[in-house]
């Protein structure tokens, strides 16, 4: 199908690039890659098999498919093939919102008619997200629900950071919090601009926050939780993750690095860089060869 689309555009429209993007690999790792790893508890030999033929299937596809493409196109052309994340297995739960609630950052109201907490924006001084992973300051001037004059922010960002790494592991004692830092301080990890939170955090390794993916609706049995928990068994349930981690992360042989794969007129035979690649650089490289 694709490969047709492409020999179209090409006779439509004359074509000298195509871009498009795929999102097999991104499915089969949320869904599955969990059971490849010793630690997660529904892991067995068997299953791992299985899962690996899924992959495998999974990935003949996609290489066929890119087969198909480079064919359309001369020697001269240039390919690249680029993945903006890889994956990790997860099956641990970092519950936020009570650590968040105990220091006095967020509140919540009961609402008895929907049976869940509502978020009382009176009286809350930050709010989180979870992919990404930020904490906003609800600021006066930047929210129409804020509760925060300017003065307090630096405080409000101080107290997050610290309510965030006072997060435990009941299992382990270990706090699931890899860093967490101010918004200008994490320039130097990419996060710049006006759509980053006034706190950047990232979770360690086999954590996620897949439970809560809203903060302003909250089931009552979030509250019961502890700080952190065995995700939640239910037919939506994922195994794998990757929106919370550092650049650098692994676990086992999994880890957030992905590749980067370009071939064509300028571009070096054989070579295997050693340095991380920034996907910021990768449109202005492919204009240079071209």
């Amino acid at each position: 199908m694709v490969l047709e689309l492409a020999k179209y555009l090409l006779e439509v429209e004359g074509w000298n690039a195509f871009i498009m993007h795929y999102h097999l690999p991104d499915a089969l790792n949320h869904w599955l890659i969990g059971y490849l790893h010793e630690e997660h508890p529904e892991y067995s030999e068997e299953r791992m098999e299985e899962i690996l033929q899924v992959y495998r299937r999974g990935y003949q596809i996609m290489d066929r498919m890119v087969g198909e493409l480079v064919s359309l196109v001369g020697e001269d052309a240039i390919v690249v093939v680029a993945a903006d994340h890889g994956s990790m297995p997860h099956w641990k739960f970092v519950n936020l919102i009570p650590k968040l609630v105990k220091h006095g950052l967020i509140a919540y109201k009961w609402n008895p008619r929907e049976e869940v907490f509502e978020i009382d924006w009176g009286r809350t001084k930050v709010f989180p997200y979870f992919e990404p992973p930020y904490v906003w300051v609800n600021l006066k001037f930047r929210h129409p629900h804020g509760s925060v004059d300017e003065s307090g922010y630096d405080r409000f960002v101080e107290e997050t950071i610290k309510a965030l790494y006072s997060i435990r592991d009941p299992e382990t004692g270990e706090c699931p919090i890899a860093l967490a830092l101010r918004k200008v301080d994490a320039v130097f990890l990419g996060q710049w601009g006006e759509r980053v939170g006034d706190v950047v955090y990232f979770l360690k390794p086999s954590c996620s926050c897949w439970n809560t993916p809203r903060f302003d609706r909250v089931d009552p049995s979030v509250f019961a939780l502890s700080d952190v928990a065995p995700v939640a068994r239910r037919p939506t349930n994922v195994t794998g993750y990757h929106s919370a981690y550092l650049p650098t992360a692994k676990i086992g042989c999994f880890e957030i690095a992905a590749p980067l794969i370009i071939a064509g007129t300028g571009v070096k035979k054989g070579y295997q860089g050693s340095k991380p690649v920034y996907l910021v650089d990768v449109a202005p490289t492919i204009l240079y060869l071209a």
